[in-house]
């Protein structure tokens, strides 16, 4: 079974064997705020944790989203990218990011446990 974990910077990760499904805490943006604009990695894109990966626009500011595990893009959410709000009503499931395939599996246990 998956397990979901969180960043220090409001992001989880879902690992699936080595399989990562990424995406936003509900507090990632104040309450209420709706993401008006996504920028999603590519597919086939590295990311190093930490850096950045996506970034997210409401109508008051502008965030980076940062990676919170290493490695290679394999999907993008197209719906999320089509209807940014999706992202900001179901965070935690339909509002995913991206997936990727984690080069450092190692990483994931230092991510915080979701309760």
């Amino acid at each position: 079974m998956a397990e979901k974990r969180f960043s220090s910077s409001r992001v989880w990760a879902e690992l699936d064997g080595t399989t990562a499904t990424i995406g936003l805490m509900p507090d990632f943006l104040d309450e209420g705020t709706e993401i008006v604009m996504l920028r999603l990695p590519k597919i086939g894109q590295t990311l190093a944790r930490g850096g950045t990966a996506a970034e997210v626009e409401t109508l008051k500011a502008a965030s980076e989203v940062p990676s919170p595990l290493s490695g290679t893009v394999t999907a993008i959410n197209e719906e999320a990218a089509k209807s940014p709000k999706r992202v900001s009503e179901s965070p935690l499931d339909k509002g995913w990011l991206f997936r990727m395939d984690v080069s450092s599996p190692s990483e994931f246990p230092d991510l915080s446990i979701m309760k």
